[in-house]
């Protein structure tokens, strides 16, 4: 791992002494300043991994310091230092971009795991921006050829019937069809000399793989209701996440189109079998949708990403972003909790300690061992409790005096 570069903002001679000599000895290279006047001027001529600025100073306090490193630096992480630990300015801190506070007295693995944390989110972010330039395979290939001032087209072949799929690849001639008042350019001769990317290839059905094969073979075809041949000159990019091999020998994917095809393969395993991606493909879909929707949902809290990253995926990258997108519509701040999941997947958090095979566990003794689990998990907090398991805060006090649990309210 790099070495962060991290910027002390304390006017307190002690605080900030001990805070450098923490921060040093952990192998971090440091700044430390005395107040905030000159901290704006330090971010002016220099970019930080990491921020920590007191909260209570004079002239320019932390607030005014993080709302500069934000407007210059957005993905530097800033850690707001504060003797008045209050819900309201740590709330507020928040709102502004902060990552997180820390509360005065501190101790030092505290701040030891909240740099680290911080750090490895700015790190990710980083590693997110790379993602994105490399995340579109085709894009790339298209982009680095001699097509790339060309156009680049994609369809979905999945999320069209054979009819539609057609109308869209190949266009139709005026009156091919009731309501068509004239004629439409397919895909195939709007990309002329250019790339069509082809996704879900393997949901295309035989007869519409029949007329693409006649098309890679031919360099021609016929719009919708047209007799004159079209040349075309275009190159094909496909992809799926079905075996192709495997659905040539079942007869539901033709052998001879296949092999026009896969002249180079580009081979992705699926999300299950490279678990590293998914931190960073969670906190690119975090953004994207938390943008979409106007939010600031910035973090994934570590319960959640231990469930993900534990999962396998059946649905591959696209129900990542699913989950994802869910989430952020259900958040109300900026953290995703275990609430937020689906209820499915919350369960697979539930290690249950089961009886032999033959005492399978009956549905309320499964109940009330899956209530104690989840209380363990959240410290007794029933608040918590109720929101994760779905129920209201007296639904819960309810089941715990049925089953003779800890009721207290």
């Amino acid at each position: 791992m790099k070495q962060a570069f991290i910027m002390i903002v304390e006017d307190e001679y002690i605080a900030r002494e001990n805070l450098e000599h923490i921060l040093q000895k952990e192998g971090y290279q440091t700044l430390a300043l005395d107040s905030g006047v000159k901290a704006l001027k330090e971010l002016e001529k220099n970019e930080f991994d990491l921020v920590m600025t007191d909260l209570r100073m004079q002239q320019v306090d932390g607030m005014q310091v993080l709302e500069r490193t934000r407007e210059l630096y957005p993905d530097t992480e800033v850690l707001m230092i504060t003797g008045y630990a209050t819900v309201t300015t740590a709330v507020e801190a928040m709102q502004k971009g902060a990552y997180h506070y820390l509360a005065k007295p501190y101790k030092i693995d505290e701040v030891r795991i909240l740099v680290r944390q911080a750090l490895e989110r700015r790190w990710l972010k980083q590693e997110v921006i790379e993602l994105r330039q490399q995340i579109q395979v085709a894009k790339a290939i298209h982009h680095l050829s001699s097509r790339s001032e060309r156009r680049f087209l994609a369809i979905n072949c999945g999320s069209f019937t054979e009819e539609l799929l057609a109308h869209e690849l190949f266009g139709h001639e005026k009156e091919a069809f009731t309501g068509a008042r004239g004629v439409k350019k397919g895909l195939l001769e709007v990309a002329v000399k250019g790339t069509i990317f082809l996704d879900e290839i393997g949901e295309m059905s035989l007869s519409m793989q029949a007329k693409l094969l006649r098309v890679l073979q031919d360099r021609t075809f016929f719009r919708v209701g047209g007799t004159t041949e079209i040349p075309v000159d275009i190159r094909i990019l496909a992809a799926t996440n079905k075996d192709l091999k495997n659905e040539v020998e079942k007869g539901t994917f033709r052998q001879d189109l296949y092999y026009r095809l896969a002249v180079i393969t580009v081979e992705v395993p699926p999300l299950s079998e490279r678990k590293d991606d998914i931190p960073l493909l969670s906190q690119h879909f975090l953004e994207k949708f938390s943008t979409a929707q106007g939010k600031r949902v910035e973090k994934i809290s570590h319960d959640v990403m231990d469930i993900l990253m534990s999962y396998t995926f059946p649905g591959n990258v696209r129900e990542l972003e699913n989950i994802i997108e869910r989430a952020v519509t259900l958040a109300s701040d900026s953290t995703v909790e275990m609430a937020h999941l689906p209820e499915d997947l919350r369960e697979q958090r539930f290690d249950i300690r089961r009886r032999p095979k033959t005492e399978l566990l009956t549905l309320e003794e499964n109940e009330k061992e899956y209530i104690g689990w989840v209380l363990e998990q959240v410290n007794g907090n029933k608040t918590k409790a109720a929101e994760i398991l779905g129920i209201d805060r007296v639904s819960l006090w309810r089941k715990l005096k049925r089953y003779s649990m800890d009721a207290e309210a």
